[in-house]
Formats: C-alpha cells, sequence, structure tokens
C-alpha cells in the first residue's frame, strides 16, 4: 500500500518491493539512460547560456557516503551571457 504520509513521520525504510525510481537488474527502465543523457544535455545546455561564479571560495571536499556529492552546498552567482551579432 502506498502511504506518502510515512515519509513526514520518519518510517521510510528500503523494504522488499519499495518503490524505486528507475528499478536494477534485467527489468531495469528502458528510460533510465536517455534521462541520464537529457540531465546532461540540459547542464551543458545551462553552461552555455549562463556564467557561473562561486561566491563561497573555501576548499569543497567530498563526500561519499551513499554516492558522491560536496561536502556542503557550493553556492553560485549566475550571470546570463552576453552573445555577439
Amino acid at each position: 500500500m502506498f502511504d506518502p504520509d510515512r515519509f513526514s513521520r520518519g518510517e521510510a525504510k528500503a523494504t522488499l518491493g519499495s518503490y524505486f525510481p528507475f528499478g536494477l537488474g534485467p527489468r531495469m527502465c528502458t528510460g533510465a539512460s536517455y534521462v541520464t543523457f537529457l540531465g546532461i544535455k540540459v547542464i551543458a545546455r545551462l553552461c552555455s547560456m549562463f556564467d557561473f561564479e562561486t561566491v563561497n571560495t573555501d576548499e569543497v571536499r567530498p563526500d561519499s557516503t551513499l554516492y558522491l556529492k560536496p561536502s556542503r552546498p557550493v553556492l553560485c552567482k549566475v550571470h546570463k551571457r552576453k552573445f555577439s551579432k
């Protein structure tokens, strides 16, 4: 039974049959690789349209608990690029 309120009660635990967005194994979602490609394409497009300047220049260390991520948020100022014609 799907009970979204369990997330607010702190009861969300991975159990057999739990919701897992793309699944694993032989029945893995066929769109998983497309979504990964699309995410890269969106990031590339944003980088071509905007300049990103880091605000907090402290050293960022990797944190690899479940997946690799920065140990703290990396704050940036975003500036729209001016294209010359």
